[in-house]
Formats: structure tokens, sequence, C-alpha cells
């Protein structure tokens, strides 16, 4: 039980009390605090009568309701008063209907002078056996007779049950997103959880994919937030977008469950056609922004046949010339043309290359000269569909370029020797493929070659 509230406010309980019991008198009370959905005695009304009130008389009365607000006889309740040490308790009973159901104790002696300038009264009060370990009361202290006053206190007491706790699940974020790359597991991620309401939450959390489980999967929260991992297993999840949801759930709370949805996308890893890699030299590209564009982590298939990549994989910069990797890039690009030499490959090689593909139209900046650009997607696309943007002119055909004196046809990819990719009848091929390195040459700078999505 803890003490009431300062003496100048009304108890919590109290549905009618008498101010002058706090202000006079300085009587005080003490809350029950029951376990939540406990039964107790609640006090609901204490009235203080003075010497022109009493009658003459100097008693503590007391009255107890039922939960349906009726009065009840022979209700036992208690005083406590300081005759001895420690402080004594009685029982009193409520009476019948010709007392109007108030039992009483009577008070002797007193104290000058009275509160505030003098101390509090000696006496207490409350309903239900004292002795009983499991009653609960509110109880008032701070009665007695201050300088002999005769005076009265009447309380009631009501048979009441304390509220039970409401917990309520509070839950953030409400969605999760996640991308990770064909094959790999998606990287850990957390999400939050605590009680908003009243009393402690006791929470349990199912998650519906198998793909995806919360570490703990219970928990209790009080008020604190507890913070909750969300781990993956995704490295055999088909590409494309799966969703899964988590709930978390307490039979006791206000909102249960509450569900927090999960979206993850997973990106296809593009492959090369099983032997397009050949031994030695190789004008290649890749299809995809790697997720990890290390050169050897893109060629990972191929250097785990045996081949090295370093100084033997290059790209160009128009007016600088051919730059060697490691000493001048390590990073590979979507968009870019390199060489790569190769000393191990079969016909039945195949590289794989995790990453985010382009879902529009992808510009490749061509500068003045020849420009070594890689076909930026993992299907074919017809130089028909593409276009060359000039900031001073606007778009035009390859064909309308080429007349314009923009750039010049064909471009020029590798087969074991140079190929001609181009709008001629002539030409090898009239298609940007997947994988392949072209050269092209641009009669001006700051152009763009437009490649559509397939």
């Amino acid at each position: 039980m803890t003490l009431g509230v300062a003496l100048a406010a009304l108890p919590a309980a109290a549905l009618d009390w008498d101010p002058r019991l706090t202000d006079q008198m300085g009587v005080y009370w003490v809350n029950a605090d029951p376990p939540p959905g406990t039964w107790y005695w609640r006090l609901v009304s204490g009235v203080y009568e003075d010497e022109n009130q009493s009658g003459g008389n100097h008693n503590i009365y007391y009255k107890c309701l039922d939960q349906y607000g009726s009065p009840i006889e022979n209700q036992a309740c208690w005083a406590a008063y300081p005759t001895g040490s420690p402080t004594n308790f009685v029982t009193i009973y409520t009476k019948g209907s010709l007392d109007g159901y108030w039992g009483d104790f009577p008070m002797a002696g007193g104290w000058c002078p009275p509160w505030p300038e003098g101390g509090h009264g000696p006496y207490g009060a409350g309903a239900g056996n004292h002795d009983d370990p499991n009653n609960y009361t509110d109880e008032v202290w701070g009665m007695g007779m201050p300088c002999n006053w005769h005076v009265n206190y009447r309380y009631v007491w009501q048979w009441t049950q304390a509220s039970a706790d409401q917990p309520t699940i509070e839950r953030t974020p409400s969605q999760i997103s996640q991308t990770v790359p064909q094959g790999q597991d998606a990287a850990s991620q957390t999400y939050q959880v605590r009680n908003s309401g009243s009393g402690t939450l006791n929470y349990t959390i199912s998650d519906d994919r198998a793909w995806m489980w919360s570490v703990p999967s219970s928990g209790t929260s009080t008020g604190e937030w507890d913070t909750i991992p969300l781990v993956y297993d995704t490295d055999s999840l088909s590409a494309g977008q799966h969703t899964g949801t988590i709930t978390i759930s307490d039979p006791q709370a206000t909102n249960t469950p509450q569900y927090i949805q999960v979206t993850l996308t997973v990106q296809a890893a593009a492959q090369t056609p099983p032997g397009f890699y050949k031994a030695g030299w190789n004008m290649t590209s890749v299809p995809v922004e790697p997720t990890n564009p290390e050169a050897t982590m893109v060629f990972q298939d191929l250097v785990d046949l045996g081949n090295v990549i370093t100084n033997n994989l290059y790209r160009y910069e128009t007016g600088v010339g051919y730059e060697s990797y490691s000493s001048d890039f390590v990073n590979i690009e979507q968009g870019r043309g390199y060489w790569l030499w190769l000393s191990t490959v079969t016909d039945q090689t195949v590289v794989s290359v995790s990453g985010q593909a382009a879902s529009g139209t992808v510009a490749l900046t061509l500068d003045l000269g020849w420009n070594l650009i890689g076909h930026p997607f993992n299907s074919a696309v017809t130089l028909s569909q593409c276009t060359i943007y000039n900031p001073s002119a606007g778009s035009k055909t390859l064909a309308q370029a080429r007349t314009a004196g923009w750039i010049d046809m064909p471009l020029y990819y590798w087969g074991g020797s140079y190929q001609r990719c181009g709008l001629d009848p002539w030409d090898a091929a009239s298609w940007l493929a997947a994988w392949r390195g072209y050269w092209l040459h641009s009669r001006l700078s700051g152009l763009e070659l437009r490649v559509p999505a397939p």
C-alpha cells in the first residue's frame, strides 16, 4: 500500500469527500493498491462532523456497501488506536437498518494544539478483517479529538474489483523492406515492441515464412522498448518479390494481434550462356549494377577456375587510353566495356553476377572519339530502338545521328576478331547483346547513347 496524494487533494477513490477532513483536521489516507482484478474495499465517502454537528458524540462511523451499492450488515471493519505499542487494532462491525447500517468506534482523549500547529490525530480506520493478508482496503488516518473536541468522522467503503491491467501492443515500424542479391542471405534487421498500456505485456512473435524469423520469439514489457532482431535465410529464394507477416500477440492485450508486413526483393543474378567466355581476349560488360562491384568479386566464377584478373582486365578512358585493374581502377560498372584476358575456361563455364538490374532507359555518356561501352541489360536490344541524345539538338535515331555527323557506324564487338554491329544488311549483328562490350565512335562530346529496357 502506498501513501495517498497530498493532503489538500481529494482521495482518488472517494466519491464524496468533506474537504474539512484534510483542510482542518489533517486527515490523510493510504491507498489499497490491490493487484489488478482483485476485490477490495474502496473508500467512497468521508464526512467530518464538528462539535455543532456531532450531537455530543466522538466516534468513527463505518458503513460498507456491496458491489451493487447496497449496505452490508455485520461487516467487519477495524479501528487503530494508540494505546500500547505497537498500535492496537480492534474489530468493528457494521449494524443493521435501525442504525442506518453504521458501525461505530468511540474515541477517547485528545491533543493540543490541533493540526496543523500540532500533529495528526492518532486513530486510523479501514474496512474488512485487518488480520487477513488478502484483505485490501483504503485506509484513513489522522483522526482524533483535538483539544478534546467532541467530533465525528463518517466513512463509507464499497466492495470493488480493481481494474485489470490493460496492456497494449505498440510496434515500430509497421512495414519492413529488404533487398538481397539472389543466392545470398539478406542482412538482419530490427524492429521494436513495447507495452503502451498498463500492467505487463507478455507477447509472443510468430512469422509466416520459413525465410525469416524473430529472435527472441517472445518477451515482456512494462513500457520499455524491446529491440527484436529479424533474421533472414534467403539464399535459396527465387528472384522476385516475396512477402511475409510478423504477428505480435498477447491474449490480454487490448489490440491483439498486431502485424508487421515484410517485403523482400530478391535481385536476379545475371548469368552468361555456357561457354560465353573464351580463352584469350574477351570484350565484355555486365548487365547489372553489381552488388559487390570489386572486379574479382564480379568475376569470381572465373577466378575460381584459376584465372588472374590483376593486370588482365582493362577499361578505356576516351582521351586517356587504357587503364588496368587494379592499379587504375577496382570496380566494375554497368554500361562500361572491358577487355578481359582469360587463361582457363571451358565450353560449360557460366558466370553469374548478382546486382540491381536497370528498370528503364539507360543513358551512356559518349565523349569525343572512341568509347568502350557495355550493353546495360540482360536481354538484347536492337539498335533501331536506341537513340542518340544531343543536349543542343535533342534526340535522333542512330541512323539519323550518323547522317547528322554525330556518330560513326557501325559499332564493333569482339568475337575472336572484330565484328560489325550496325544498321546495314552486311553487318554481323543489328542488336546489343548481354555481356558484350562495344566500340562506338562519337564525333561530338557530351552525347548520350540511350538504350531502352528490353
